[in-house]
């Protein structure tokens, strides 16, 4: 009885080993420095017409331990008049070069518009072209989705870099946010993408962290205006 349940253990020992190994090696088989620069082009849903002015977000992700997606960096980029973006290359000197599974996930904002499933639908995605679609939803809901894009912004961005970075989107989410915030159902959205702002502006600036009253007033006096402009 006790060699059975031995032989068990083995197995089930030798069985994590290979589970282990074969987990470090798809690692090394997707670990990757150097990510060219790429191209890409943001275009109208419904009319194929390009997108000028669109924020364009480039995330670096990998799993850094089983099944823990992570980013790791960012960059953006400002479309020009054909809806073209670049995004330079980048040499990655960190130990998440390690990582698996890597890629690049792009996201891209403007005033007005949301992500269109068009992206997916038709893989458009795979020649670096992405759809965005006008957003006609009640103020609610596009706020809604104003605060989904800001929650999901500051990903892998540099402390030193994410005001730099992410102030176009701050300002263009923001402008659009107190412009359609009226009721205090919509005015408590608008008081979350004003918080989800601050921290990382308070990030940025290391000012260490304070409570929600802080936060407010940290908001009026040191960027309100900025955002606004």
């Amino acid at each position: 009885m006790f060699r059975k349940t031995s032989s068990v253990v083995s197995l089930a020992s030798y069985g994590l080993l290979a589970i282990l190994a074969f987990s470090f090696l798809a690692g090394c088989q997707t670990a990757k420095r150097h990510w060219p620069a790429m191209t890409g082009q943001v275009l109208d849903a419904e009319t194929d017409e390009p997108i000028q002015d669109a924020i364009v977000l480039a995330n670096w992700q990998g799993v850094v331990s089983f099944s823990n997606t992570r980013c790791f960096y960012q960059v953006r980029d400002i479309t020009d008049a054909q809806g073209r973006f670049t995004i330079p290359a980048w040499e990655n000197q960190a130990s998440t070069a390690r990582s698996s599974n890597q890629h690049i996930h792009i996201k891209a904002h403007k005033y007005g518009y949301r992500r269109s499933e068009k992206t997916y639908r038709t893989k458009s995605y795979r020649k670096n072209i992405y759809y965005l679609e006008r957003d006609d939803a009640i103020a609610i809901e596009r706020l809604r989705y104003l605060r989904h894009v800001i929650s999901g912004s500051g990903c892998g961005v540099p402390k030193s870099e994410a005001k730099h970075q992410l102030l176009p989107l701050y300002s263009s989410v923001y402008k659009e946010a107190y412009k359609l915030a009226s009721n205090s159902e919509e005015q408590e959205i608008l008081s979350d993408i004003q918080a989800m702002i601050t921290w990382k502006w308070r990030e940025a600036d290391s000012v260490p962290p304070w409570g929600p009253a802080q936060f407010d007033a940290y908001f009026n006096e040191h960027i309100r205006e900025e955002l606004l402009q």
